[in-house]
């Protein structure tokens, strides 16, 4: 992003993942949550919805989830502004 675009009056930005870069992280996520025991087909457990979706959030320690996002990756991202055309 331009940094001059950050001191422009009245822009706003929002930006949400990409569904490519959405589907990789979802899938990195419920195998790294195989290794867990509510992950075993016969437990029953609030970590896991009605269609066996493990719904814990993070099976990372937090200097491994830090590593993971110490750096973003724009190419992941959508970004848009109030500016942008419809």
């Amino acid at each position: 992003m331009d940094r001059r675009a950050r001191k422009e009056p009245g822009l706003k930005l929002a930006m949400y993942p990409k569904k490519e870069a959405e589907r990789d992280y979802n899938e990195l996520l419920q195998s790294e949550q195989r290794r867990f025991v509510w992950a075993d087909a016969a437990c029953t457990s609030y970590y896991k919805n009605d269609a066996g979706w493990i719904t814990f959030t993070m099976p990372w320690s937090y200097s491994q989830f830090w590593w993971m996002l110490r750096k973003i990756d724009w190419n992941q991202w959508k970004v848009i502004s109030n500016k942008d055309k419809a």
